[in-house]
């Protein structure tokens, strides 16, 4: 799991319209201006997509991007971010979108939501994560589809110390039924 600030994209006709924090799980701030600057995120989405559909992601901010912040934010005198996550969510709700274009902000998108009634584009967690992929969205590329649960035994183990050579702070692996 990237510990980052967790970000619904509304796409209508494969263009993104809206970019939305989770806020307090029931209504969040409208950051659009600003994920429009976050090159990791495309404005529009490569082939066919559907006419009206959600992408969920996380924004995060590099360990290495956090890193010189925070040693150039020293040298200057000012108070030193605490973590990546803080100064991600912070950076995402600036006023100032050529603020948050400087800051080298990166997100991960991992899945799709639909409006009520409207026929899903695939019917698995992995088919999702490969569409994301095709439609030009940016997907984590170390997920692993496991058969069974010795396999996914070991690809815990595997990343519970691998997960500290990431790019990005994380909190666990998330498992998911596919």
């Amino acid at each position: 799991r990237i510990d980052g600030d967790t970000l619904a994209l509304t796409n209508e006709e494969g263009r993104l319209v809206r970019g939305v924090t989770r806020g307090d799980g029931i209504r969040g701030e409208n950051v659009t201006s600003n994920v429009r600057v976050i090159r990791t995120i495309p404005a529009s989405l490569s082939g066919p997509a559907p006419a009206r559909m959600e992408i969920r992601g996380e924004i995060y901010l590099p360990r290495s991007v956090f890193l010189k912040m925070n040693d150039e934010r020293e040298q200057a005198g000012l108070p030193l971010f605490a973590n990546p996550r803080n100064a991600a969510a912070g950076a995402l709700r600036t006023l100032d979108s050529r603020a948050v274009a400087r800051r080298g902000l990166s997100a991960y998108t991992y899945q799709i939501v639909m409006p009520a009634g409207a026929e899903p584009p695939v019917t698995s967690h992995a088919a999702a994560l490969r569409q994301l992929a095709a439609w030009g969205a940016p997907v984590e590329p170390h997920w692993e589809t496991c058969e069974g649960f010795d396999a996914l035994v070991t690809f815990c183990q595997r990343w519970r110390d691998e997960r500290r050579a990431l790019e990005f702070e994380t909190d666990g692996v998330v498992i998911k039924l596919d």
